[in-house]
């Protein structure tokens, strides 16, 4: 995990947490006021953490999302990785293996998830740094072709295209857990703490 390099310095999710128990996300006005509204909130859910644990949560969460601008390693074998080291270009062939299995899924009618699933993925991925526009990109006409074949309530504006797959966020938020599965099977992705589906796959592996 990482800590923050500048604790004062507001960083560009803004000072908010996601505590996993609840799923009650908590915002702050600096990193003072948000790990002690983390840490009251753990006692009245009587949860034992420490005040310092909270902090560290706090930071280690939100650098979860940064880059080594923003974050230091916690130690000399943390495993943490700046997000933008988690970047990479899909090459057309994976492109197109998410691409064709969603759209497939999609132009099929077939059911996608409910909205509170799709709502909650919605959040984490457009909170992340990889969720990104395309830009130059001879995909560009395949990602609207699919992004016309979502619902249209299902079309938020604030998902782009995932730096680490290359899926379309929009496709990749709505479609069901098998769908998500088969397209990233066998490419052992490099996906970034927090994100929400490598615990869809490793459900589905355990399926």
């Amino acid at each position: 995990m990482a800590k923050l390099r500048h604790p004062s310095d507001v960083p560009p999710c803004g000072w908010q947490y996601l505590e996993p128990r609840t799923r009650l996300t908590l915002k702050g006005d600096n990193l003072a006021d948000l790990v002690s509204q983390v840490h009251r909130h753990r006692q009245h859910n009587g949860f034992p953490d420490s005040l310092e644990q909270a902090r560290l949560d706090v930071q280690r969460q939100i650098c979860s999302k940064l880059g080594a601008r923003e974050c230091v390693p916690e130690g000399p074998d943390d495993p943490w990785k700046p997000v933008h080291d988690l970047t990479r270009t899909a090459s057309v062939t994976e492109i197109l293996a998410f691409s064709r299995a969603a759209l497939d899924w999609l132009m099929g009618g077939r059911e996608i998830v409910p909205l509170a699933v799709n709502e909650a993925r919605r959040k984490t991925c457009a909170a992340c740094p990889i969720n990104q526009p395309v830009q130059g990109c001879r995909c560009a006409p395949l990602y609207r072709m699919i992004d016309r074949a979502i619902p249209e309530d299902r079309r938020f504006g604030d998902l782009h295209v995932c730096g680490v797959c290359g899926c379309s966020l929009k496709a990749k938020c709505a479609v069901p857990d098998s769908v998500v599965a088969a397209s990233d099977k066998g490419r052992d992705l490099p996906y970034p703490v927090g994100c929400w589906v490598p615990s869809v796959l490793q459900t589905q592996a355990s399926e």
